[in-house]
């Protein structure tokens, strides 16, 4: 009767060479993703508060508040600022 691998490669000198690989491999992969699930969490919320200010800002056009309207400029320059760094 053959030992299974696991038994032949401890008597080799080797240890749990396989399990060590799978496992380093399974923890990038949940970290990977975790991360990009984050990412795309909060590139969805910086699209959206972008998006109510765009908004906001043309309602304040429509209606003549320039200075309502350019502060609005300014906070929608400061967040496309912040995406060219962030990408």
């Amino acid at each position: 009767m053959r030992p299974p691998i696991k038994y032949a490669l401890r008597g080799q000198g080797v240890s749990n060479t396989f399990t060590k690989e799978l496992y380093r491999t399974f923890i990038f992969a949940v970290t990977s993703k975790i991360v990009k699930q984050n990412y795309e969490r909060f590139s969805r919320s910086f699209w959206l508060v972008n998006y109510n200010l765009e908004e906001n800002r043309r309602e304040h056009a429509s209606l003549g508040h320039l200075w309502w309207q350019i502060a609005y400029c300014f906070a929608l320059l400061a967040f496309r600022l912040a995406g060219k760094v962030v990408r």
